[in-house]
């Protein structure tokens, strides 16, 4: 949407993003970032949906490789 920040449309401020996304890849479990971070599990359960919905972002994209014979003329 035009006019909307990043952060005012995920919700979530930057600062505990950052926090929440290092300790998740820091293999951390939801209840110790919560204990942590001093911030409410359904916050965390956010941010992992998030993730899970654009991990196909994050993906580097390879293209087969299409061989002459494999184009017809």
């Amino acid at each position: 949407m035009p006019g909307i920040i990043d952060e005012e449309a995920i919700g979530v401020p930057y600062e505990k993003l950052d926090m929440i996304l290092l300790a998740l890849e820091r293999g951390w479990e939801s209840p110790r970032i919560g204990q942590v971070l001093e911030i409410e599990e359904r916050e965390i359960g956010y941010v992992r949906g998030l993730m899970s919905r654009s991990g196909h972002m994050r993906r580097v994209y390879h293209p087969k490789e299409v061989s002459t014979s494999d184009v017809s003329a």
